[in-house]
């Protein structure tokens, strides 16, 4: 099975790993170059090992949770890109700032 893979950033400015739906945050890089995973959410154990090129070596557990909506994750990548728009231009309207990431955005789906 092909791992969907992406990387966004944290409410805090972190790297975060989103694969086949589930976020994963950073624990280490071990001394042969791979680079170890977590489960975001606190009860679930579930970690990934990857190469340096973001190729899955091993899936440790499974989750004890469901998969996280794809909305939340688009949610939390629109809210991050506004978060660095908003104070690298502080002279822009946040209306301003808030559409052009929309229209930017490639998860943007008007409603039927």
């Amino acid at each position: 099975m092909k791992n969907e893979i992406r990387r966004i950033t944290s409410e805090r400015g972190g790297d975060l790993l989103v694969v086949n739906g589930h976020k994963f945050r950073y624990i280490r890089q071990r001394a042969d170059g791979y680079v170890r995973w977590r489960c975001c959410k606190r009860q679930c154990t579930s970690t990934v090992l990857m190469t340096t090129d973001d190729s899955v070596i091993e899936n440790a557990s499974e989750h004890n949770h469901p998969v996280d909506p794809i909305q939340k994750l688009d949610r939390q990548v629109l809210r991050e890109s506004c978060k660095r728009k908003a104070t690298s231009s502080i002279t822009t309207q946040p209306i301003k700032l808030i559409r052009s990431e929309l229209m930017n955005s490639t998860f943007f789906h008007c409603p039927k």
